[in-house]
């Protein structure tokens, strides 16, 4: 694994140290056109500058089509590395499962199954206390406070009585 690793790490350097060059590369060609398309406005302004040189554009075309030529073997050799570590990885992962003793996704769903089934049928079939009825006596003494008859003064009647003894004492003043 650390070899197809360190094959990933090279061919990355080596593609970093392409695209690097190429830049450098592409500089060069842009000066040497900046001072061709200079050299043609002085010939149509009535100067008369050197004649460019040839060997520099022939060698700055050979230079860019070899690097063009280390960028494919970069990416191609990238694209090995990447084809070799994805087959190790696939031959490695069924091994590694088998070695890691883990258990699989359907025993932990059938284990999941087990339980929620268990637990509706101890719920349909274990009795149950069934709820009081309303017309049990003990029903109402339950759920509703003792009051003597007639004495049930409702928290609206209280308060409206209440407003009503501020209102006549405000008048009273």
């Amino acid at each position: 694994m650390s070899k197809i690793y360190e094959q990933l790490r090279q061919a990355e350097a080596e593609r970093e140290r392409i695209v690097a060059e190429r830049k450098r590369l592409e500089a060069e060609a842009d000066a040497a056109l900046a001072a061709r398309e200079r050299d043609d406005r002085l010939r149509k302004a009535g100067a008369a500058p050197a004649p460019p040189p040839l060997a520099p554009d022939a060698e700055a075309e050979r230079k860019l089509a070899e690097v063009r030529a280390r960028a494919e073997a970069g990416r191609r050799a990238a694209e090995r590395a990447e084809t070799e570590r994805a087959a190790v990885e696939e031959e490695t992962r069924p091994v590694v499962a088998a070695s890691e003793g883990g258990v699989s996704s359907t025993i932990w769903i059938l284990s999941a199954a087990a339980v929620l089934a268990a637990g509706i049928v101890l719920g349909m079939f274990i009795p149950r206390q069934p709820p009081p009825s309303p017309r049990d006596p003990g029903f109402a003494a339950a759920v509703l406070p003792v009051v003597p008859e007639g004495s049930l003064a409702l928290k609206l009647d209280r308060d409206l009585e209440a407003f009503a003894e501020g209102v006549a004492q405000k008048d009273r003043r």
